[in-house]
C-alpha cells in the first residue's frame, strides 16, 4: 500500500504523528498548516479511515493509525528517506 501514496505525503504524516502538532510539523516539512491538515484529510478519504483524532486542540495517532504510520516509517527508512531513531 505505501508505494501508492506520495512518498511527501507519507513523510508528513509521520512528521505530524511525531510531533503531534501541525504548526510544528509543518514548519518541520517547510509547508502553510492549512496545507498540511488538507493532506491528511484528503488522505484519510482516500484510504477511508482516520489515522488522527483531533480532540480540544490535540492531535492522537488512532491505532490504525499508529500501523499506517510504522509502515510508512519503514518505507521511508527502506527508501532512504528517512533514518533509524
Amino acid at each position: 500500500m505505501s508505494e501508492f501514496i506520495a512518498r511527501e505525503i507519507q513523510l508528513a504524516a509521520v512528521v505530524l504523528a511525531e510531533e503531534l502538532d501541525f504548526s510544528a510539523a509543518a514548519r518541520r516539512l517547510n509547508i502553510e498548516p492549512l496545507v498540511l491538515h488538507a493532506e491528511m484529510q484528503e488522505l484519510a478519504t482516500r484510504l477511508e479511515f482516520s489515522f488522527f483524532k483531533e480532540s480540544d486542540g490535540r492531535i492522537e495517532v488512532t491505532e490504525e493509525g499508529r500501523i499506517l504510520i510504522d509502515a510508512f516509517r519503514s518505507f521511508l527508512k527502506q527508501t532512504g528517506e528517512m533514518t533509524e531513531e
